[in-house]
């Protein structure tokens, strides 16, 4: 991680992710990868080796296993029954499309030249990789391209979930179990799944779930707060060289 990723308002359970795939890259995709630098605002990752191919990440509030989770109340369904379907699945907000088509909206330009988000070229819509995890990154699910672009394995939808603050619908891209990669966790060693119960994780007692959700929920607050001084700090700081200038 030579460089800095240039998002002065980065979410802390972001940073954490990244770092975390980072150190398993190579476990996870066969090939080192560094945080995407050379684009603020693009995928999350790229490949050392070639930095065209790009992983977008994304952080799950599931604590545990994402596709055995169990729901925290009678009203929920668990996070692989989000969409309403009646087989197991995995989401992503449709707004990260844009790492996966040929032409995307240039959603941050630093200096735009007009009030309209222009489009550009994205060269990697065919090499970008979809990446969840739990939150305590126990599962790593890994979703190829070549799925995320086929639109008979790309089920898409419109929906209003918990977490959505406005309670919109929002528009979900979600794919099958049996079309997504799945890897476990066991200390140090990632090892992806299959139909061996070894390569499973292991049932935890709900004891230990509810414990895991009170640890998340801790974790949450503390991170916005690490933000909300973070945000005191530049805008102080903004202020600071501003009355400087006078």
């Amino acid at each position: 991680m030579s460089k800095k990723r240039n998002l002065p308002n980065e979410s802390y359970l972001d940073i954490e992710l990244k770092e975390f795939i980072i150190k398993y890259g190579k476990q996870l995709f066969g090939f080192e990868v560094r945080l995407n630098y050379e684009e603020p605002y693009g995928a999350d990752l790229v490949a050392v080796h070639d930095p065209s191919i790009k992983i977008e990440l994304e952080r799950s509030g599931a604590v545990y296993d994402f596709w055995n989770d169990v729901p925290q109340d009678d009203n929920e369904k668990g996070y692989q029954y989000k969409m309403d379907y009646d087989f197991k699945h995995v989401n992503m907000e449709i707004d990260r499309k844009g790492h996966f088509f040929q032409k995307r909206h240039l959603k941050y330009p630093e200096k735009p030249e007009c009030s309209w988000n222009p489009m550009i070229d994205n060269p990697s819509y065919d090499k970008t990789i979809f990446v969840r995890t739990d939150f305590f990154f126990h599962q790593i699910i890994i979703v190829p391209n070549e799925v995320i672009r086929d639109p008979e394995k790309t089920l898409l939808c419109w929906k209003s979930v918990r977490n959505n603050k406005n309670k919109k619908p929002e528009h979900w891209a979600s794919w099958r179990y049996e079309d997504t990669f799945t890897f476990n966790r066991f200390g140090d060693n990632i090892i992806r799944e299959t139909e061996d119960p070894s390569t499973h994780l292991p049932p935890i007692s709900d004891e230990e779930r509810k414990f895991l959700i009170k640890r998340m929920i801790k974790e949450k607050r503390e991170a916005k707060e690490k933000e909300r001084q973070d945000n005191l700090k530049r805008a102080a700081e903004v202020y600071r060289q501003s009355k400087n200038k006078k």
